[in-house]
């Protein structure tokens, strides 16, 4: 593989820098066939790394596809299953969630350790008029706002 023209430039001595005495041809050309030995290497292992990822982007797409594919095949199921919990079991769940909040209204250590643990996770079957005990402010008594400086000179001055 010879060097290309722009690159002969890089590959000549400079003639402004001249050459240890100890140096030879012999060894000037040894250091060229290495650099181009390398420059080979390089370019072999970025032609792998593109092949690799070009492979890559291959099987991701084909795993894109058979998943796209599974989806549509699914998605019945998804909504018989979804249609199913909205008419059979969200009112159960609903029903039996008003049942302890009725109970926990009459029995608070049972609101506070039991309702309130479940409350986020359950979000959507606590009724927004359902007081949260944990969650209101504390009252506290007012604090004292500390007197204001007269306005003038600093004293002392």
């Amino acid at each position: 593989m010879d060097p290309q023209p722009h690159q002969q430039e890089f590959l000549a001595p400079n003639p402004g820098v001249p050459l240890p005495p100890s140096t030879s041809t012999a060894e000037v050309e040894d250091l060229r066939q290495q650099f181009l030995d390398l420059r080979t290497l390089i370019n072999a292992a970025l032609s792998g790394l593109i092949l690799l990822s070009l492979s890559a982007n291959l099987v991701f797409g084909k795993q894109m596809l058979i998943v796209r594919r599974q989806i549509d095949e699914q998605r019945p199921n998804f909504t018989r299953a979804e249609l199913e919990f909205t008419r059979n079991r969200d009112p159960e769940i609903r029903r039996f969630m008003d049942e302890l909040h009725r109970y926990g209204a009459s029995h608070p250590e049972f609101r506070n350790t039991i309702l309130d643990r479940y409350r986020v996770a359950l979000a959507q079957y606590f009724a927004l008029g359902t007081p949260n005990p944990a969650s209101a402010p504390i009252p506290q008594a007012p604090i004292p706002q500390p007197p204001k400086p007269a306005a003038g000179p600093p004293p002392g001055r």
